[in-house]
């Protein structure tokens, strides 16, 4: 693609070339002549008239879809149809929101801890999250990088931004200098990223992305587009030789000059966590999603959307909820990818099979469960407490949906992938393999309360032998 590509958003017509769709954002689904488009929400920060704005599109363009969050803070409206994408666009950049650059060869959203800026702990990393993703969309390559380029950044120690499965992944520390973990990414055969050797201090941070941005604008793989991401130029060069590269272009970066000085970060607002929704795999439906901004707006509210499917209301005040959206509240955190409901790429039906398993762990949300319709694990599977990931096994003479199954993840906060515990469980028994996985873990550790993923890898030749040895 020409590097000096430009797009136009809103856009003045529908777009017909598929790489400047995926540029704004517009994705085609599974069903004929219907488009997804995914808007960002930066860091997951919306106010109030965006988001309701949001919702009254949903309901006028396509009232049969709901608003749907997310794992990288971006909400997508479903089912439009080419002649409401311009109109859609034009909404949304009237309240300041945008589609693009959300999808294709470019940098994605920069995601945060949905608590920054909130938490009394933790550096509030927000104006930094719009410095550096200011900064990567300045550059004159930004519409034409091997693959998609993801950033991440935690306000504190925690890690909540997940950055062992970024591209690039940066970490607040107590002494207020920041962590990067480099060279991450799931897709079919997935890894986690390795420690950059020192730390930074916040006015080095933009440097370093844009570094790290260009080095894989030079060294990613045009061609393999399965072997696209940095980390496969890590992959390729080696650690030390990717590393010292690394080093090399982000102190050319820092004597160039050109990357600004982010902000300071702002002082906390004092508003606390009031709610945390977890609305069914995400969905909004636009009635719902009104009456959230209403009762946010009474009370001075403030909402952000999380990494899990969630979002999140903070408040100076108490905020009480009418009972159709109480009812949202702690529920079990299952995140699904679109699979074959929505996705052309999908091929097992992920969110149903979520919804089965979110009906039986209610009142369980300590327990993480991904789910993605294929091998990429779009919905974190590789990482997750519990996984599971689409295939399609042969069983008894009939293609079956199925899915791998994988538990003991590190959900990104460290570098530790979940362990394979099944190659293929039939999509049907999957809720109950899930269910009797925890049942295991709750029967085996009342005494000692274990961590789930330190029981995985102790256990996991006696789970392996269980599994295989059921009836699926």
């Amino acid at each position: 693609m020409d590097e000096a590509l430009a797009i136009s958003f809103p856009c003045k017509v529908f777009p017909e070339e598929p790489r400047v769709q995926r540029l704004l954002g517009i994705y085609p689904m599974r069903q004929e002549g219907l488009f997804m488009l995914r808007v960002r929400t930066p860091s997951g920060q919306v106010t109030l008239p965006q988001w309701r704005r949001l919702a009254e599109l949903a309901r006028e363009f396509t009232p049969e879809y709901p608003l749907h969050l997310t794992t990288r803070q971006d909400v997508e409206l479903h089912g439009l149809r080419p002649e409401q994408i311009v109109p859609a666009q034009e909404a949304l950049h009237v309240v300041g929101l945008t589609s693009a650059r959300t999808g294709g060869d470019s940098v994605r959203n920069v995601v945060c801890c949905p608590g920054s800026g909130m938490c009394p702990t933790g550096m509030d990393v927000l104006p930094l999250g719009a410095a550096i993703l200011s900064a990567c969309e300045a550059q004159p390559h930004v519409h034409a990088l091997p693959r998609k380029f993801k950033v991440s950044l935690s306000a504190c120690e925690r890690s909540c931004g997940r950055p062992w499965i970024q591209d690039l992944g940066l970490v607040c520390r107590n002494d207020q200098r920041f962590q990067a973990v480099v060279g991450g990414s799931l897709g079919p055969r997935p890894a986690t990223g390795i420690e950059y050797p020192r730390t930074l201090a916040l006015e080095e941070v933009v440097p370093f992305v844009l570094g790290a941005m260009r080095l894989f604008n030079e060294e990613g793989d045009r061609k393999a587009r399965g072997r696209a991401r940095l980390r496969h130029v890590r992959e390729r060069l080696g650690d030390a030789v990717f590393l010292a590269r690394l080093e090399g272009a982000f102190l050319e970066e820092v004597r160039s000059g050109r990357a600004p000085v982010p902000p300071q970060p702002f002082p906390p607002e004092g508003r606390t966590l009031r709610a945390c929704l977890r609305p069914p795999l995400g969905d909004f439906a636009p009635e719902a999603a009104l009456a959230m901004a209403q009762v946010a707006g009474a009370v001075g509210g403030t909402l952000r959307i999380g990494l899990d499917h969630d979002l999140l209301l903070y408040g100076y005040r108490p905020c009480p909820l009418p009972e159709s959206l109480a009812a949202l509240i702690e529920g079990p955190a299952v995140v699904s990818c679109p699979g074959t409901a929505w996705c052309s790429r999908g091929i097992a039906d992920s969110r149903t099979v979520g919804l089965r398993i979110g009906e039986r762990l209610k009142g369980r949300a300590d327990f993480q469960v991904r789910i993605s319709g294929c091998p990429n694990h779009c919905a974190q599977s590789a990482v997750a407490d519990i996984g599971l990931a689409g295939c399609v096994k042969t069983i008894r003479d009939a293609r079956t949906e199925c899915f791998r199954l994988f538990a003991g993840g590190g959900l990104g906060v460290n570098g530790q992938l979940a362990h394979e515990l099944h190659p293929a469980l039939p999509a049907d028994r999957a809720p109950e393999a899930v269910s009797w996985l925890i049942d295991e873990y709750r029967k085996t550790n009342l005494p000692s309360r274990e961590d789930f993923s330190a029981f995985i890898l102790r256990e996991k030749e006696r789970l392996v032998s269980a599994l295989a040895a059921k009836e699926w």
